[in-house]
């Protein structure tokens, strides 16, 4: 029998993930408005702490996933690959973009902390390999917010066709009964 919901694990990953990268994405507009000097080593030291923990988050979300296949809708076929086809795009999006913050801050002459423990870094201080990595990151940030207006977008259409797709994300124990 095919699963009619996603599994507490699955979805408990799914709202961690959506939290943390929505805090990241409203913490990364704030900081870099900070003016430069000292007021901005926690902030970005945060940030980038964060955003390796949504890195390590996708990757247990895709091994997740690869084991425990999504739950089918009834929808039209083409409905089901354009649906596929976002879901693969957002997942890519969500690991490419802390990867290039990495890269970015990988070149620069700050210290790569995770959450005050120093991890090697990727390169060396340059500022113009610094820049590009961080354009890619912050163009892929906005990548990431027009995949969740579409992603949102897609749940609402799904429940007003009354497809009981919000239902299927709620873990079972906040599901009625």
């Amino acid at each position: 029998m095919t699963p009619s919901r996603y599994t507490n694990t699955a979805v408990a990953l799914h709202w961690l993930h959506a939290a943390l990268i929505i805090f990241l994405l409203g913490w990364g507009w704030y900081m870099v408005e900070l003016p430069k000097g000292p007021e901005r080593g926690f902030p970005f030291s945060l940030h980038k702490s964060l955003g390796m923990t949504a890195f390590l988050l996708a990757i247990v979300r895709a091994s997740w996933r690869a084991f425990h296949p999504p739950v089918p809708i009834a929808s039209p076929t083409y409905m089901d690959t354009i649906a596929k086809k976002i879901h693969l795009f957002f997942y890519v999006l969500l690991f490419l973009t802390p990867v290039m913050g990495f890269m970015s801050a990988s070149f620069t002459t700050h210290k790569m902390k995770f959450f005050g423990q120093e991890i090697p870094k990727a390169g060396w201080p340059d500022p113009a390999i610094n820049e590009f990595f961080s354009q890619l990151h912050q163009w892929f940030g906005w990548g990431i917010v027009a995949f969740i207006i579409g992603h949102v977008g897609g749940g609402v259409i799904h429940s007003v066709k009354d497809r009981d797709v919000l239902k299927r994300m709620k873990l079972r124990f906040l599901v009625d009964r």
